[in-house]
């Protein structure tokens, strides 16, 4: 199961300059917490080789925010039978969240 991160920016997105420079807005996050451009296949999906069943605020790696501050949608119970890849039941919050700019 693949996990990705989506940071939205209005003038970022307006100006398709989405994943240009330092800071993507849109990523993968890899299940062996290995963010360099080479990543190892096999264990950069959920649960992967590394059997990482759970993304929450409190895993590695974690859902949290660049700033520190908590996504608080934890995505557990995932796993893998060896052909298919099972997503969770269930999860604490809805997978898709908005989160708004601060005033």
């Amino acid at each position: 199961m693949l996990i990705v991160k989506v940071k939205y920016d209005a003038d970022v997105w307006d100006n398709n300059a989405v994943n240009t420079g330092g800071n993507h807005g849109v990523y993968l996050i890899p299940a062996n917490g290995n963010f360099s451009p080479v990543t190892d296949g096999p264990s950069s999906p959920f649960p992967g080789t590394g059997n990482v069943t759970a993304w929450t605020d409190l895993t590695t790696p974690s859902s949290v925010f660049s700033d520190g501050s908590y996504l608080g949608c934890a995505v557990t119970g995932i796993s893998y039978d060896g052909s298919t890849t099972s997503p969770p039941a269930s999860t604490s919050s809805p997978l898709i969240t908005a989160r708004l700019p601060r005033s």
